[in-house]
């Protein structure tokens, strides 16, 4: 396998990675919203949200795994 094509597949899956945070940090956000019975989705929904998401990513990480 070539340099170039080993780039290109660590790229593609970062790039997945990238898409599927984004994903879930919409979709938790909606669902903060929808909990307060609001139609709208606000900053502090994404930013809870995004806690959210980061904490369940790491929520099965040994202490001092990752720095």
């Amino acid at each position: 396998m070539s340099q170039f094509h080993t780039y290109l597949v660590s790229c593609s899956l970062i790039y997945l990675l990238f898409i599927w945070y984004l994903q879930a940090i919409c979709t938790e956000a909606g669902l903060l919203a929808l909990r307060e019975r609001r139609m709208k989705v606000t900053t502090e929904d994404f930013k809870k949200a995004k806690e959210n998401v980061l904490y369940r990513k790491n929520e099965g990480t040994p202490d001092g795994l990752y720095l």
